[in-house]
This record gives C-alpha cells, sequence and structure tokens, in this order.
C-alpha cells in the first residue's frame, strides 16, 4: 500500500514538474531581440500589467497635485483639467520608462513600435494623429475649456471633456456631443465664456405713437431691475432706436452671468413677460402693423354679386 502511494506521490511530481517546465518555455518563449536584450512573452505580458496599474496611479497622482496646485496658487479652475493631463503624462511616462528599465527592455524597442505606427498613419491614421497633437495644442493654447459654453455649427453646449483625440460637450437638449479635436483649429466656433462668463443681451420692444418715451425708459429699466440674474454693473441701459412704421422702437440692453440654468434666452424671455406686464398696469400700449385704406370718392365702384342657384340637370 505504501509503494502504491509512494508511486502515486512521484507521478504527480513529475507531473508538477511536467507543467512547470512547460509554462517556463511559454512564459520564457522569445519574441525578438533588441540591441543583444531578448524580448520575451513573459516580459511583455509583465510590462502589459504594469502599464495598467501605471495607468490608473498616473490618474491618481495628477488628480490629487493638480488639485493641490490650484487650492495653493489660486489658479483658475479652468486650468486644473489642462495641469491634470500634462501631469498624468508626465507621470505615465516615467513609470513606463521604470517598467522598462526594470524589465531590462532597451528603449530602442521604440524603433521597432515606431515603425509600425509610420506604417499604420501610411494606411490612414492621419486622422488620430492629427487630432492627438490638436488636442495637445487645444489644452496648451485653451481656445476651449471643461466648463465653457460654445457654438458650433448651430449647435449650442457646454464642454464636458477634452480627450486625447476628441472633446465631449453637452447640448441644452441633454445630449452628447462628439467633437474632433481638430475642429476647434481648422474651423470657425463661438466660445461665450472663453474671457469671462460675462454675456451682453437685449430685447427690443415697440410702443405707439405718442408714448411717453421717458416713462418707457423707466419701465424698461425697472423691469432689469427686478430680475435677480441681470448684472447691476455694468448697469443695463435703453436705446431709442428709431421711429418705425408704426411704433416708437426702443432696445433694452442688459448683462448676466452665464451658467447652465441662467442663459440670455432665458433671461429675455422673463424680461418680455415682466415687461407687457408694466406696460399694461401704466397704460403703455404695444402696437401691431396696421395699414390705412383710402378709397377716392370721386370714383365710381361697381360692386356685382352674383348668386348662383343650384338646380337639376
Amino acid at each position: 500500500m505504501e509503494e502504491l502511494e509512494n508511486e502515486a506521490a512521484k507521478l504527480a511530481v513529475k507531473e508538477s514538474e511536467r507543467v512547470l517546465w512547460t509554462f517556463g518555455q511559454i512564459w520564457n518563449f522569445q519574441l525578438f531581440e533588441v540591441d543583444g536584450s531578448s524580448i520575451t512573452l513573459g516580459k511583455v505580458l509583465i510590462a502589459l500589467l504594469l502599464a495598467i496599474v501605471s495607468y490608473h496611479l498616473s490618474n491618481i497622482i495628477s488628480r490629487s497635485i493638480s488639485k493641490r496646485a490650484i487650492r495653493r496658487f489660486r489658479m483658475q479652475s479652468s486650468l486644473q483639467y489642462a495641469l491634470e493631463r500634462f501631469l498624468f503624462y508626465i507621470i505615465y511616462i516615467i513609470f513606463i520608462l521604470f517598467t522598462l528599465q526594470l524589465l531590462s527592455i532597451p528603449i530602442t524597442i521604440f524603433t521597432v513600435i515606431g515603425g509600425g505606427l509610420a506604417i499604420g498613419i501610411g494606411f490612414g491614421s492621419q486622422n488620430v494623429v492629427n487630432n492627438f497633437i490638436s488636442g495637445v495644442i487645444v489644452m496648451v493654447e485653451q481656445p476651449v475649456r471643461v466648463g465653457d459654453w460654445i457654438e458650433l455649427e448651430g449647435i449650442f453646449g457646454h464642454v464636458e471633456k477634452i480627450g486625447a483625440r476628441s472633446t465631449v460637450m453637452r447640448t441644452m437638449q441633454n445630449k452628447q456631443i462628439i467633437v474632433p479635436n481638430s475642429f476647434f483649429l481648422e474651423k470657425i466656433f463661438t466660445n461665450w465664456t472663453l474671457a469671462d462668463d460675462i454675456v451682453s443681451s437685449s430685447v427690443a420692444i415697440g410702443v405707439s405713437y405718442g408714448s411717453d418715451t421717458t416713462l418707457v425708459k423707466n419701465l424698461l429699466l425697472q423691469a432689469a431691475a427686478e430680475h435677480p440674474n441681470v448684472l447691476k454693473e455694468p448697469a443695463p441701459f435703453v436705446f431709442f432706436q428709431d421711429f418705425g412704421d408704426s411704433s416708437l422702437n426702443f432696445s433694452l440692453f442688459f448683462r448676466i452671468k452665464f451658467s447652465g440654468e441662467t442663459t440670455a434666452n432665458r433671461v429675455a424671455s422673463d424680461l418680455r413677460f415682466r415687461i407687457d406686464e408694466i406696460f399694461k398696469q401704466n397704460n403703455v400700449s404695444i402696437p401691431f402693423p396696421h395699414r390705412e385704406l383710402i378709397l377716392n370718392p370721386k370714383r365710381a365702384i361697381n360692386v356685382r354679386i352674383q348668386k348662383e342657384q343650384e338646380g337639376s340637370l
């Protein structure tokens, strides 16, 4: 009985040794050689694992450093994302170089990878590279920043994320739109909050001839002063624009602090409701277009009314 057990144990040991030897052969299988250094399957797998871990660590470290830098140096919050991305790339590159050094993989391996990328670019990767470089330029020059409100090709929304290849913006209809980074360098768009988040707008209104123009001006300024989102400085003002065909035309100009909930169109709509209300309270009428028809009594006008009676055929 003991002899059978010993034989079984020996077989198990031999089988384990065979499995380990096979695993070792696969692990140490040489894929290629760079500058006399053997690149094995095991080194590649470890490098990929460390690259994934380094990616997440780089994100955590860069986010933490950028937040502290923003608070300590009192930098604009809009710079946080750009600073975070730059720190991420720098830290990630350091981690990758450390990984290569740890695994004794020569840096010249990137020559081989670079050749592969060159072939890929030749087969249609130009747009990817173009958008990546455009993304770096956008983060450096900052014509667009995370949180900015932009308008492009009739679409209005705010920037949520600037990635390596594309930018994500969310519209007022809560739709997310993916915009290639090269768009911001090649085409014209409007950044409503590039310099600051203060935007100007106006409301046009016409009143009947004979209205007290000073009263109209004061009522318009009153409507603007009552709205909580209209800025007190710079103060709203009123222009008497023109003598129209059937109305005296005024424009109320005002400024607001732009945000997702406070838009120029929304505030303008609120002001129109209030202006209509206080005009009615103060007997200021808003005219509608009308035309006068004058008939010459010296001309005879013959009007014939023909009435057809239905009959059976």
